[in-house]
């Protein structure tokens, strides 16, 4: 982008942590040094449309730090279904939220917690 072309909207430089250069104009980022779309996956998304998509997977980073923070190999189970019934929401497939809803309703039954706690031993067993 040259200083010289007519910029409609407020200007404002933001340094990348490669040390680019990501300029706002108006309502779209581009980038300078550093391809910002193609590093970052913004693609020239309108700031808008950017907003618009944190704030509907925004809450899917409370899933995760709630996967991260699990004490208990079931809690964290839980929690990732958690997050996947959070993403399967999402689509506009119903299978995907019935096939999760089952997983977690063998988990809470007495066979489904035994065959979760063996399998977390297998995984435990080949980690040492």
């Amino acid at each position: 982008m040259q200083e010289s072309e007519a910029m409609s909207g407020p200007v404002v430089r933001i340094l990348t942590p490669e040390g680019g250069v990501m300029t706002v104009q108006g309502t779209v980022l581009t980038g300078e040094g550093n391809v910002f779309g193609e590093q970052y996956g913004a693609g020239g998304l309108p700031i808008f449309d950017q907003l618009r998509l944190l704030a509907q997977w925004g809450p899917l980073l409370g899933h995760l730090q709630a996967i991260a923070s699990a004490t208990s190999p079931k809690a964290k189970a839980h929690a990732v279904l958690d997050a996947l019934l959070f993403a399967a929401g999402k689509t506009d497939t119903k299978i995907d939220d019935e096939v999760i809803g089952h997983l977690e309703d063998i988990l809470d039954t007495p066979q489904g917690s035994e065959l979760f706690d063996w399998i977390a031993s297998l995984v435990k067993g080949s980690r040492k």
